[in-house]
């Protein structure tokens, strides 16, 4: 039987420490994430055995690119700045990546690696900011639609 499976970016929603992202003005490819290492590391020894064991990476990078007319570029630089002001903490929370369409999932919690590249010139180009992401064991899905 054919599968039909429908995916629409407008469902793609995430929020980190309680900022709704995505909603406002997201760029074409607005979300990328990539884990920071392998969750393991292996050897093979000379006879063809090979040992793995876990790196126990928990770590995430995720893109998050918006248009430079966002919103969310406000509250994310107001969030960084909260974090540098205040160095205990206070700009780490939690961050939810989820796909309403399908089984996506990233969970854990993250903050605002730093002030992103902004180009202001002819016209207003994209802004993409990084957020780090210590995901929680088992609560990172790359589901389909």
């Amino acid at each position: 039987m054919t599968r039909l499976a429908t995916y629409d970016g407008n469902e793609v929603h995430g929020n980190l420490a309680g900022i709704s992202l995505g909603k406002d003005n997201p760029a074409e490819d607005a979300w990328i994430i990539e884990q920071d290492g392998p969750s393991w590391e292996y050897e093979s020894a000379a006879n063809g055995d090979v040992c793995r064991w876990p790196t126990h990476q928990r770590v995430l990078k995720v893109k998050y690119k918006c248009k430079g007319v966002s919103s969310d570029n406000a509250k994310l630089s107001a969030l960084h700045n909260l974090d540098e002001n205040n160095p205990t903490g206070s700009g780490v929370g939690a961050f939810l990546l989820k796909d309403a369409n399908g089984g996506t999932l990233y969970a854990g919690q993250g903050w605002v690696e730093g002030i992103p590249p902004n180009a202001l010139g002819k016209k207003r180009g994209d802004v993409e900011w990084t957020i780090i992401v210590v995901r929680q064991p088992g609560q990172s899905v790359v589901g389909g639609n």
